[in-house]
Parts: C-alpha cells; structure tokens; sequence
C-alpha cells in the first residue's frame, strides 16, 4: 500500500467517527480501524519529563497506558528512549526491566500483543501510537505503512502548522489560502472544517511540502481529495516542487 492509499483511509476513518469525539480520539480509533487492533492510545511526550495520554479507545488500552505510567515502564516509554517502533509479546518472558510490566499487562489484556510506533512528523519526535491485538492475528500494513500512519498522525495533532514545516513565519495571503483551501476540501469530502484541515496537514507532511504550498496545488483543482486516484493532480504538485 502507498502514501496515498494510507491518507485515502486515514480520511475516510475519520469521515466515519463522531465529529463531536476530540480530535485525538478520533485519530487514535482511526489508527485502529486502519490497523486492525482491537484497541490503542495515543500518548504525548513532548520532553523526556512529560508524557501524557491524550487519547485510548477502550478500557483495556487506557488501563494499560495507566500501568506504564504507575510503573515507569512499558513499550511506550521504551520508544521515546529508543525513537524506534517496539513489538513486545505478552506471551512472552521478560527480562529487560519489562518484566513486571507484562506480567499485570497480561492481565489486562490477556494474550496480547502490543505495538508501539513512534510519532516523527518533525524531527524530534512528539508522542507514541500503542495498539493491541490477539497473538494469532496479523496486524494490518506492511512495516514502514505503519510508521508512516503514525507519523501522518502525529502531523495532524500538530495543532500550529508552523511546527511542522519549520518555519516561524506566514503571511495573510498563505493563510488565506489555507482557509480557502481547507473549504474546498470540506465541499469534496463533506468533512468539518477541522477534519479537513486535519487531512491538508496530513497530506502535506506525506508530499514534504509547506501546508500554504500544498493549498495553492488544491486551489489551482490539480489535487482533488475525493478522487484518491487523483495522480495527475499529485504529480503537477511534485513537478512544481522540483522547479
């Protein structure tokens, strides 16, 4: 599956919640879904000293982020040391200081399998994306598919758009094109302008391009968003990107 596919079902996961849940709610339950889990949290760390869950879908997956935080220790604590994903089986015996941890992680979720993926839209990475599922069922996408939905995730909770492309400065007319840009995602999709807003950062993270660069391509109608096989529109983007 391509970066297109991923952001076609990112959008359509999201155009399918509760509008009224937060947004980190619905993009944790929208990793899920695409997935394959049974459920996830998202977890936010923006330095070592702070962490805090944002977001679980369930019971099971909000117990378990409240044990990693009572122990200090877990798979997610294990990827904002290691800044790499972490697949730990709760079937198994561990000893690498895990091991109490799995032991009452096991409880909660029985025999389980926990993945934790590491949010890299920027260079620092920005929190943690823990799903759960049965041992004997494959988790959806390939590797590097995986990764890159967390990391669209994690540049869609990007709240200031200035974070994630680097830079400090936006005139008006950049932002007004945003707006316009933002509407015209709403009329394609028949999302919030929120959602759609969610989407255009997101897309925008995937083509490594700035968020108004991205809002001039949908302006100009070379990028359609409710056509996903809308590759004319997406290789006029990366062609004005290489002049």
């Amino acid at each position: 599956m391509d970066k297109v596919q991923v952001l076609a079902r990112l959008a359509s996961s999201i155009a399918g919640t509760d509008r009224d849940a937060p947004l980190s709610l619905r993009l944790c339950r929208a990793c899920v879904e695409i997935l394959g889990a049974r459920g996830g949290a998202i977890t936010l760390s923006p330095a070592d000293a702070e962490r805090w869950t944002v977001s679980a879908t369930d019971g099971v997956a909000a117990r378990l982020e409240d044990l990693e935080e009572v122990l200090g220790a877990g798979p997610g604590r294990q990827v904002s040391e290691s800044g790499r994903a972490v697949v730990l089986r709760l079937a198994d015996d561990v000893t690498d200081g895990l091991g109490e941890y799995v032991h009452e992680a096991r409880r909660i979720a029985g025999p389980a399998t926990l993945y934790a993926l590491p949010m890299l839209p920027v260079p620092h990475m920005i929190g943690v994306v823990v799903v759960y599922q049965d041992d004997d069922v494959e988790l959806g996408l390939n590797t590097d598919d995986r990764q890159f939905l967390a990391d669209a995730v994690g540049a869609a909770l990007l709240r200031d758009a200035d974070v994630v492309e680097g830079t400090d400065t936006s005139s008006w007319p950049d932002r007004a094109r945003v707006h316009q840009a933002t509407g015209m995602v709403v009329a394609q999709l028949g999302l919030s302008a929120e959602d759609a807003l969610v989407l255009l950062r997101a897309h925008a993270f995937a083509d490594g391009t700035t968020l108004e660069e991205l809002a001039s391509v949908v302006l100009a109608r070379r990028f359609d968003f409710s056509r996903t096989d809308d590759t004319p529109g997406a290789s006029d983007h990366d062609e004005n990107e290489g002049r």
